[in-house]
Order: structure tokens, then C-alpha cells, then sequence
């Protein structure tokens, strides 16, 4: 995608030169604009992927951290119900046969 310079037999060897040089650094100057765009929506596409395997990871842990706690406040009523039974008994006991 060069641009071609429209020669002029009365231009000098030396401006043709820098016509060249001028286009040729507008060239590659899009170029490096082009791929700099590119490269910003790789890594920014890499950077979504990133934080969405992140994403996935937590909530797989927080759905197995729900369900411990859902195990854990069962347990906790059990023991609690148990408690509650013997404590009563020990205190009915206590009150009706108190210590030596």
C-alpha cells in the first residue's frame, strides 16, 4: 500500500528522496498504529478471559462454601437441641440432688 510519488522531471534527485522517506514513515507510522490497535485488543481480550476464569473459580468456591454452611447450622441445631435436653435434666437434677 505504498503511495507512489508522482515523479517530476524538474524535482531534484534529493526531494524525490525525501518524498519517499516522508511517505514511507507515514506508512510505517499506520503500521505501528495498526498493530499497537491490535495488540490493545488482544491483551484486552486476554485481561476479560482472565478475570472471567477468576470469576468462574470464586463462585465455584463460594457455592461449596454455601453448602459447608447449610451442613454446619444443621449440626449446630442438633447440638443445640441436644444441649438444650441434657442441660435442663442436668439442672433438674442438680436442684433435686444437690452436690455433697
Amino acid at each position: 500500500m505504498a503511495c507512489k510519488i508522482k515523479e517530476d522531471k524538474n524535482m531534484a534527485p534529493s526531494a524525490l528522496l525525501r518524498a519517499e522517506d516522508d511517505s514511507s514513515e507515514d506508512d510505517n507510522q499506520r503500521k505501528r498504529d495498526k498493530n499497537n490497535r491490535v495488540v490493545e485488543r488482544v491483551s484486552s481480550r486476554t485481561r476479560a478471559q482472565r478475570k472471567l476464569r477468576r470469576l468462574n473459580k470464586l463462585n465455584a468456591e463460594k457455592a461449596i462454601l454455601v453448602e459447608k454452611q447449610k451442613v454446619l447450622l444443621k449440626e449446630l441445631r442438633f447440638w443445640k437441641t441436644i444441649l438444650i435436653a441434657n442441660g435442663i435434666s442436668l439442672i433438674a437434677s442438680s436442684y433435686f440432688n444437690p452436690p455433697n
